[in-house]
């Protein structure tokens, strides 16, 4: 014969939970002052989840999971009416009333039951979930960096080495090992057949690459009706991260401000790191009303790509470009840009322009630098996509 229970824990037996579980939880949960839903969680008999959902059930309300919602904010700060932990916790509007999740304490689940009995419209209104979930939804999923990481954990950086990546290390790691065993001989006559050959391959690509590029034009010049006043650009946001390199801001700032483009149509950000007071303090007076600086809040890992993600929340633009701090951009960019846009496929997402060292004539090494870019953007890029082939984007521009 069963015991009877009440509550959330009627509805765990009917899930299927052992009546001995549920009856030693309701004993010891009492000799130590908890509620026996606690005690449950506390010594891993069931998940957090799982009691959670068996209050939904029994308040007659729906349960969302983890990643199941997310919170309304304003400015990246959700808007809650309580802890980050249990809510409540604004995650839509409708026509007719607000929604919320909250995620009561252990010991407020009768008080939480009985609020929601006695005022049946409040009830339409609640959605209930665990802490953690809450917890989750307000940091994680609410900033853009976290929403990355938990719609599409396999693109996010916040792992740093996949496992496919781990066993390929692993593999190459004892490759050598077993290559240190070998007769010296036959290890330096393999390695210097394997640069060989890279070598040579990477030779044929750039002089194949150099005949189907040659008569390609290096720069394009606009037509003189596109500086019409009458012509109404697109809207553009132009991102640029920043990390210590307040030096260069008056430099950077000049630059972008000879932009050749309607300012009225023009939004540049300029995307800080939080700590970085010296980069921020070195734009004091310097920013024109289309120009902002947005600081990014603290996290984990400090990268550009983060700090790309704080400004494309915030960006109105149509179209988007990435400039670097040291980058001096051709003044009608980004008109080019717009014309290639109109002229392409409704299918052309993205656009590569060519990138140019300007300090070549420092060393011998800015010249090799330099003549990398060139081959690179002037013959290479231009020749995969000649065949159609998938082509490396550089971060700017």
């Amino acid at each position: 014969m069963h015991e009877s229970y009440s509550g959330e824990l009627e509805i765990l037996r009917q899930r299927g939970i052992a009546d001995s579980a549920l009856s030693t939880a309701r004993k010891e949960s009492e000799k130590i002052g908890i509620s026996a839903a606690e005690y449950l969680v506390k010594r891993a008999i069931v998940s957090e989840a799982a009691i959670y959902s068996a209050l939904a059930e029994h308040c007659g309300v729906p349960f969302v999971p983890e990643m199941g919602f997310r919170p309304q904010s304003v400015n990246s700060i959700p808007l809650g009416l309580g802890s980050l932990d249990n809510g409540p916790l604004l995650v839509g509007v409708s026509a007719a009333s607000p929604h919320y999740v909250i995620a009561p304490a252990y010991s407020q689940f009768a008080q939480v039951r009985a609020h929601l009995q006695k005022f049946p419209d409040l009830a339409g209104q609640i959605r209930i979930s665990t802490p953690s979930a809450i917890r989750h939804a307000s940091t994680v999923m609410n900033a853009p960096s976290g929403d990355l990481e938990s719609r599409f954990p396999e693109f996010s950086a916040k792992i740093r080495f996949s496992r496919a990546q781990f066993v390929t290390f692993a593999v190459a790691f004892l490759a050598f090992l077993a290559g240190l065993l070998m007769p010296k001989s036959l290890l330096f006559y393999g390695l210097s057949s394997l640069f060989s050959m890279a070598c040579i391959v990477t030779g044929l690509a750039r002089w194949q690459s150099t005949r189907a590029t040659e008569d390609d034009r290096l720069d394009l010049v606009l037509p003189d009706a596109l500086a019409s006043p009458l012509i109404r650009w697109p809207a553009y946001t132009v991102l640029v991260p920043l990390y210590k390199e307040a030096r260069i801001v008056p430099e950077l700032v000049e630059g972008l401000r000879r932009l050749d483009y309607p300012t009225s149509r023009l939004e540049i950000k300029f995307l800080l790191e939080k700590e970085d007071k010296e980069t921020r303090e070195a734009f004091a007076g310097l920013l024109d009303p289309h120009m902002h600086v947005v600081i990014v809040p603290d996290g984990f890992p400090r990268t550009k790509p983060r700090a790309l993600a704080y400004g494309l929340e915030l960006a109105q633009g149509e179209f988007i470009t990435i400039f670097d701090a040291e980058d001096q951009p051709q003044p009608d960019q980004l008109k080019k840009a717009a014309l290639f846009f109109s002229l392409g496929p409704k299918e052309l997402a993205c656009l590569q322009a060519r990138l140019a060292i300007d300090n070549f004539d420092e060393s011998f090494f800015s010249r090799q630098y330099a003549l990398e870019y060139a081959c690179l953007f002037d013959q290479v890029i231009p020749w995969f996509h000649q065949l159609s082939w998938p082509f490396p984007l550089g971060g700017t521009s």
